[in-house]
């Protein structure tokens, strides 16, 4: 009974270390999909067309620091849009509660945008939901929710 009640100690501090390890979002990932459903659930992969538009938005890193800060490369793009979105990952926050996570961006008018968020190995998925977050453009209201998969690069 001694050797449990010692070892229990070491295996949760086991456990939590490799939980933090594998399901924080702390780290560098890259976007792989971003899927939009409609409302009578038709999927579009709008990622795909982004990528055919802009080849180098497959190339983005984004980094998400200890302490909610943000930051992303752009490596590939040309100079306008690198510097759009180095700027605006630098003004980005984040924040988890449970599994829920907030992005903001400061002095963007648009409102923080608040994500289902999950893990799964070095897989990251964000699920929006237009009706939790109604003040978020939803053109027509056609839009029922966004998922969005990243894979971690370290």
């Amino acid at each position: 009974m001694k050797k449990t009640i010692y070892l229990f100690p070491v295996f949760l501090l086991l456990l939590i270390s490799y939980t933090g390890l594998c399901q924080g979002i702390t780290g560098s990932w890259k976007k792989t999909s971003l899927t939009l459903t409609t409302a009578n659930g038709k999927k579009t992969d709008s990622y795909k067309q982004l990528i055919k538009m802009q080849p180098c938005y497959a190339n983005m890193v984004y980094t998400f620091l200890p302490g909610g800060k943000m930051s992303q490369t752009a490596d590939g793009c040309g100079e306008s849009i690198k510097k759009m979105v180095v700027s605006e990952a630098a003004k980005g926050s984040w924040k988890i509660n449970g599994n829920k996570l907030t992005i903001s961006i400061s002095g963007n008018p648009l409102p923080p945008l608040t994500y289902e968020i999950s893990f799964s190995g070095n897989t990251m998925t964000w699920v929006f939901n237009y009706a939790e977050n109604p003040k978020t453009l939803n053109i027509g209201g056609k839009a029922r929710s966004m998922t969005i998969t990243y894979v971690k690069t370290k």
